[in-house]
């Protein structure tokens, strides 16, 4: 019944809702809340027993305006530092200026670019273990070592324990299909097994 009588009842309550709204929105002063009866029954007596009261209160104070004006904040917070004004910057230890994402490097990890004697970078390292995959006479341990000095039992034991991916792409793309052997079927798999079991049944009755 309440959803029918809603339904009858909108046209009505929204007829010309508009126009209302602006008419409510307009007003300088908004109408006040209805007061409690309890509030109501005080704000009677106030009236009654201070009638000047009200008035006073909506008159302007002078002497209070006046101690209001000579009101002065001071903060004593330590100040925050501008992110965006420039400072002084230590060129002996300077600051990352760049923000901006950093591109992965491309073994993992930073490259250093000072390498101290007797260390290489795996750039270099993958490089000679190449170069000694394609000609590996003239690219033997002894000669790698004098070109990177490094210690010849250092190259000998890289070149012998580590080595480089070789992608193998086949010419032909239809390659059919070749087995190890023939499949042996499970039920000659199964008549082995016969044979053996008889056999070890035998033996264990001869030895009882």
């Amino acid at each position: 019944m309440g959803k029918i009588l809603s339904i009858l009842t909108r046209p009505v309550r929204n007829f010309n809702v508009e126009a209302r709204a602006h008419a409510v929105i307009s007003k300088e002063k908004p109408n006040a809340a209805p007061r409690h009866k309890v509030d109501q029954e005080q704000y009677r007596l106030m009236l009654k027993e201070y009638p000047d009261a009200l008035q006073e209160s909506l008159k302007k104070n002078e002497k209070l305006d006046k101690h209001l004006k000579n009101v002065f904040l001071t903060s004593y917070d330590p100040v925050v530092k501008d992110r965006n004004r420039q400072e002084n910057i230590n060129l002996e230890k300077p600051l990352p200026l760049d923000k901006s994402a950093t591109v992965p490097f491309e073994y993992g990890f930073y490259e250093p670019k000072r390498i101290p004697l007797g260390r290489i970078t795996l750039r270099k390292v993958m490089r000679f273990i190449s170069e000694h995959h394609v000609d590996s006479k003239a690219n033997n341990a002894t000669k790698i070592a004098e070109d990177y000095l490094l210690p010849e039992k250092t190259v000998e034991n890289i070149l012998k324990y580590f080595k480089m991916y070789e992608i193998y792409v086949p010419t032909e793309r239809k390659v059919k299909a070749t087995f190890a052997g023939p499949v042996v079927p499970r039920k000659q798999i199964s008549s082995d097994g016969q044979k053996l079991l008889g056999t070890f049944a035998k033996n264990k009755k001869d030895m009882l």
